[in-house]
Order: structure tokens, then sequence, then C-alpha cells
């Protein structure tokens, strides 16, 4: 079995018998909630090389305007502290691992889910925060493109700093203005 269409798809390409079983979301993503947590942007991953989240970090560093915020844990986080402290960068936040509920409530005060992974299955974080209402950007890895039409947001398909970061403005911005217009 596997989490996302590309992946069985290859499986089979290489005479193996696999079904796909696409990710699904917790009943606790649909719920409207407050939240006691706020954060500008949020991420939401294991912390392995192949998720890409010293991105985030190189973001964070061409966006000091914006404070980032990484859930999850793994072989990674020491790299990634390390990172951190060496270029003093100060709008990351590493809160580690935290209950499906926590990440609901983090996703119910963030303003943009950003999603940097090189390689994936069918990504449930994206899933999660599209249904939470979030914005997304993400890169093009594994079966965003199969989900694409059901959250607002944009497929990345290259790690260009620029685009991404003009992307992150335009989208934040404008989740600012329809928060403001709410008022």
């Amino acid at each position: 079995y596997c989490t996302g269409y590309e992946a069985t798809e290859i499986l089979r390409s290489e005479g193996l018998s696999c079904k796909a079983i696409p990710s699904g979301v917790s009943d606790l993503f649909y719920i409207e909630c407050k939240s006691p947590v706020s954060c500008d942007i949020l991420a939401v991953s294991n912390l392995y090389s192949v998720k890409n989240l010293t991105w985030v970090l190189q973001l964070a560093e061409n966006n000091t305007n914006r404070s980032f915020t990484i859930i999850g844990d793994g072989p990674n986080k020491p790299d990634l502290i390390n990172q951190i402290q060496q270029k003093k960068i100060t709008n990351v936040h590493l809160v580690g691992n935290k209950t499906r509920q926590e990440i609901a409530a983090y996703m119910a005060g963030a303003n943009l889910f950003i999603h940097t992974s090189k390689a994936e299955g069918t990504p449930t974080a994206v899933l999660e925060a599209a249904v939470a209402g979030l914005p997304v950007i993400t890169s093009s890895a594994g079966g965003v493109q199969n989900v694409q039409q059901y959250f607002n947001g944009t497929v990345l398909n290259s790690f260009d700093l620029g685009i991404w970061s003009d992307h992150i403005n335009v989208v934040y911005d404008r989740e600012l203005r329809s928060i403001e217009d709410l008022s």
C-alpha cells in the first residue's frame, strides 16, 4: 500500500503490486476554533532532509518581517537548531511534536501554511491545512498535484527564493486584508 498515487504508479512500473490509499484528515481540522497560538507562517513536517526544512530557514532569512513556526521532530532537528543559532535567525520557532488537537490549534492561529518537501506521497499536512481553511504554498512534490484543486494556494515547481518570497508576501498580505475586512 502507498499513500500517494505517484508512488503507487512507480511501484507498479517496477512490476510490484500496490494499491493507493490516500491520506485522510482528522475531523479536528474541520472544526472552527479560537486558537491560543498565533503565527504568521506554519510548516508541519517530520524533520528529515527530504522535507527540505532548511528551505524554511532560507525563507525566514529572506522574510524577516514574518515569523515562521515549524511543528515536528526528527533526525534533522539538531542541524536545524545549529543553523538557526549560527545564522542568528530570530523569526523561526521549532516547537517540536504536537498532538493532532494542538496542530489544529496552530493551524487555526496561522495566516499561511508552507510545505517545502522534495519528495512526498500525498501530503497529509497540506490536506489538513486546506481543510482548516489556510492558504497553502507548496512545492510540487509527490501527490500534491492530485489535491491542488482542493486548496486555496499555489504549487511552485522550483525552489527559487525570490518566487517563494513573492508568493508568501502576496498570499500573506491578501489574507491580512480579508481578515481586516471581517473586523
